[in-house]
């Protein structure tokens, strides 16, 4: 964790990059939660991309 723009700079000045894992947390900070579902984003004609 902790890797920023200069890691990634002088990785690809070495050659391709190919991940070996990912780590995700989420902390939510505010004071109210408003979950947004597939069909809320298909009505407004959006999307997120996950790969």
């Amino acid at each position: 964790m902790g890797r920023d723009a200069s890691d990634a700079t002088v990785a690809s000045l070495s050659g391709g990059i190919q991940g070996t894992g990912l780590t995700a947390a989420c902390h939510f900070a505010g004071e109210t939660f408003i979950p947004v579902f597939r069909n809320d984003l298909r009505q407004v004609g959006q999307a997120f991309c996950l790969s």
